[in-house]
């Protein structure tokens, strides 16, 4: 993995600054962009095969020339911070939110700096195209301190993925309740709905963390990262009495060995085999990745069917996964930055309609054509870097591209997006703090942060692999109090009365 980071910063440099490209020869010095690769799960055999032409094309069009550091996704929070420590800061990077907990405080730290003067001289398009609602969720105390991607048009990305064949050879109809998932899993279970003869089939599969597991969370109206605005205070989640009720059931999906048995310890990496391995019954992802994991699964599992449906329908009327800010990633301008102005001039050119043309369609002449009445011929069959820069450089994610990419490409699965898009925008559980100044407390005493601290993590495992009784999370909820949960609650709420109030 870090070789394989290295060789793409590698290449990304060396075709920005070889004195052989002529049209960057004489230009300034590059702007540095770092990245997360998002992990571009199924795309990884398409990673940029012939970047020189896109580099240049970016660098003609918008006068600024770059270079992209790209890093793999679980390594890039360390890159950021070694890049940090180092004071070897690149000039942009970008994160998936202000507050994003796995990179240092951006805001208050002074890494990033203020944009609003760069944008009113050098940001007319990107204040044209992102919604002024967007711009004021990017902003802290007043002052722009990111360029975001826009997200529309449902904040709820997450789906409920389920094998269609499983449900079909146990006999059963899609679930609905969170009884119904209950009995379908347990079919998943003892039903061998793989057909190999063997008790191997993991019926439910979360991820370490608690993460890519929420719709049993979401069916009461909670989630392991949500805060809400309750009787006058911002508080999290897992002080609510809904929370034991959903963790009750969690327990339950795990001690009747309905949930892996391995969840806690699941990297991407595991969780991502163990599904296309065909073992995999029902997991969570993006909704729009449906005909990916169709094709995948499929190719190593003849007769394989995989569709997503409404999540888990709660007692009181709940269904969903988290939803999210309006924006998917923000893109920080840093304290390093040699020419602020440029990074903007470079991002405002990427929104424009010529720039994001690049990006979903690639180069004219070569990956698409224009013909009479500016009607683009494209064959994704033909472009193989879509994927990368599609999902790299995307500056408004409204599922459009994704849905033209996979209707072009896949005229099978492609059409069923449209399914996951309106079963999506019915459901969803709002979060108010899913991108939010984290209370200085818990900076001071990070154990205590959830869904990651230390503190959380391990009573909260406890609980579900049966260690102790369900009961015990009253006691947990009195001592996170007492050691600094209090105080967290009133800077948390003291922030979201300045933010909405």
């Amino acid at each position: 993995m870090k070789a394989r980071a290295l060789y793409w910063t590698c290449v990304f440099s060396l075709f920005i600054l070889c004195p052989l490209l002529g049209i960057l020869h004489a230009s300034p010095r590059p702007i540095v962009i770092m990245m997360t690769d998002m992990q571009l799960l199924g795309y990884r055999e398409t990673y940029p095969s012939a970047v020189e032409p896109y580099l240049r094309a970016m660098a003609e069009k918008s006068g600024v020339p770059v270079t992209f550091h790209i890093f793999p996704h679980a390594e890039y929070p360390n890159r950021i911070k070694l890049a940090l420590a180092s004071g070897n800061l690149p000039d942009v990077y970008n994160t998936y939110g202000l507050y994003d907990v796995n990179f240092p405080e951006a805001i208050r730290s002074g890494i990033a700096i203020p944009l609003d003067n760069y944008l009113l001289k050098y940001g007319r398009n990107l204040l044209r195209r992102i919604p002024p609602y967007v711009w004021e969720a990017v902003k802290v105390n007043g002052k722009i301190y990111a360029i975001p991607e826009i997200l529309l048009p449902s904040p709820t990305r997450r789906g409920v993925f389920i094998r269609a064949d499983w449900l079909k050879r146990v006999g059963a109809n899609t679930p609905v309740t969170v009884e119904d998932y209950l009995q379908v899993l347990r079919l998943f279970r003892d039903k061998d709905p793989n057909g190999n003869g063997a008790k191997d089939e993991i019926p439910y599969i979360g991820r370490e963390n608690l993460t890519w597991m929420e719709c049993f969370f979401g069916a009461y109206g909670v989630l392991p990262n949500g805060w809400h605005y309750i009787n006058g205070r911002f508080v999290p989640d897992i002080v609510r009495k809904e929370f034991i009720q959903a963790l009750g059931t969690v327990r339950q999906l795990y001690l009747e060995g309905l949930l892996d048995q391995e969840f806690p310890v699941n990297t991407g990496a595991m969780w991502e085999a163990k599904i296309l391995s065909g073992k995999v019954g029902m997991w969570e992802h993006i909704g729009s990745r449906l005909p990916m994991w169709q094709r995948e699964i499929e190719k190593r599992n003849p007769g394989a069917k995989v569709i997503v449906i409404p999540a888990p329908l709660g007692p009181k009327g709940h269904r969903g996964t988290g939803k999210y800010a309006p924006y998917l990633r923000v893109w920080f301008v840093t304290r390093a930055a040699k020419d602020p102005a440029a990074v903007v001039r470079f991002f405002d050119w990427l929104i424009t309609e010529e720039g994001q043309r690049l990006v979903k369609y690639g180069l004219p002449g070569i990956t698409y054509h224009l013909k009479a009445g500016e009607k683009i011929d494209w064959d994704p069959a033909q472009d193989p870097d879509h994927a990368w820069r599609s999902i790299l450089l995307a500056m408004v994610n409204d599922g459009k591209m994704d849905w033209e990419y996979e209707l072009r490409k896949d005229p099978v699965n492609g059409p069923r997006m449209r399914e996951v898009y309106e079963i999506l925008a019915k459901e969803g559980i709002d979060n108010p703090g899913y991108d939010f100044e984290v209370p200085k407390t818990l900076l001071d005493r990070p154990e205590l942060k959830p869904p990651t601290g230390v503190f959380f993590l391990e009573h909260i495992l406890r609980i579900i692999l049966g260690k102790e009784p369900l009961s015990s999370y009253e006691d947990f909820i009195r001592e996170w109090l007492r050691r600094g949960g209090e105080s967290a609650i009133a800077e948390a709420t003291i922030w979201y009365k300045n933010k909405y109030k």
